[in-house]
């Protein structure tokens, strides 16, 4: 018998930046973080453990337009949040050569 849990919304949140971190990985997909968004998970979270990079640094910095593109979608999303070193997603994905990404940004 499965149990039903509510998941933390610190879980939901860090979920959705680890599944972002991941995306270069085979396994990891956009279906996955849609999910996790739907569910209440906040792309603006920022994860102290890994530089407070958002979801969408990680997905900028892995090259992972369909996920920047959903992300951008979300009302609440703020693209100017930096990471501990002052990065934003913009300036993240300038430094990679996301090209594609920049002119979407």
């Amino acid at each position: 018998k499965k149990k039903n849990l509510k998941m933390s919304q610190k879980s939901l949140d860090e979920q959705l930046c680890d599944e972002c971190a991941k995306l270069k990985l085979s396994g990891h997909s956009l279906a996955r973080v849609k999910e996790l968004v739907q569910q209440g998970a906040s792309a603006n979270w920022q994860n102290g453990n890994r530089s407070n990079w958002t979801a969408l640094i990680w997905a900028c910095a892995n090259n992972h337009v369909e996920t920047v593109r959903f992300l951008l979608a979300q009302t609440d999303i703020n693209v100017n949040l930096v990471s501990t070193d002052g990065q934003s997603a913009f300036y993240r994905a300038c430094g990679a050569g996301r090209n594609e990404i920049v002119q979407i940004l």
